[in-house]
């Protein structure tokens, strides 16, 4: 899998954002009340983590694909 572009990285960054900010409210639908710091701040590891993940894929292909 290749690493997506700049365009790409800010893409799928800001989608979980929303994600992540959308699942505090689907928790306290099920009755799950946890203290927003500590929320925020695993909600915060998981994007960073995320992120990083995105920026460790290779730039380019490492596979030989056949052009057909």
């Amino acid at each position: 899998m290749k690493r997506p572009g700049p365009t790409g990285i800010a893409m799928i960054l800001a989608f979980t954002i929303v994600a992540a900010i959308e699942f505090r409210t689907l928790l306290g639908m099920f009755g799950v009340d946890l203290t927003i710091e500590m929320y925020y701040a695993v909600a915060a590891g998981i994007i960073v983590a995320v992120l990083g993940a995105l920026i460790a894929l290779p730039k380019k292909e490492t596979a030989t694909t056949s052009n057909a």
